[in-house]
């Protein structure tokens, strides 16, 4: 993208932003058309959830009532690189801890690259990490 003033740094600041918006865009087309294949219907809700230094994280909600809220990581590396390995172990341990009223692990429902190739995303369920009352203390 090219600066629209001329002269001074901005066209660095936006052809960043340029960037994160075509990055942003690319992964809201692939969580929609994963939600339809995976039979969720359409994406209602997709707001960022932060990042790291190496990922953006987005809560994602479906119009298929019965379906849970979705906790999306998504990664300019391939899937096999970034999410893999976090995605067979995540599996592993929610399928060892159905049942028990202890640790809940998120399952996970997909992990891919994008179509074109140029990042990958992991779905797995939302959790609501707040905080819990002493009820039960």
């Amino acid at each position: 993208a090219r600066s629209i003033a001329g002269g001074g740094g901005g066209g660095n600041v936006r052809t960043a932003m340029s960037r994160r918006a075509a990055a942003s865009s690319a992964l809201d087309g692939e969580i929609a058309k994963w939600a339809s294949d995976a039979g969720y219907g359409e994406v209602v809700s997709s707001k960022s959830a932060g990042s790291s230094g190496w990922a953006s994280f987005r809560k994602v909600e479906v119009s298929d009532s019965n379906a849970p809220a979705f906790f999306v990581k998504s990664s300019s590396r391939s899937a096999a690189e970034m999410f893999e390995g976090e995605a067979l172990g995540l599996r592993a341990m929610f399928e060892c801890s159905r049942g028990e009223d202890g640790l809940r692990i998120p399952e996970v429902f997909h992990w891919g690259d994008f179509e074109g190739g140029r990042g990958s995303f992991l779905v797995m369920e939302y959790l609501n990490l707040g905080g819990r009352s002493d009820d039960g203390a």
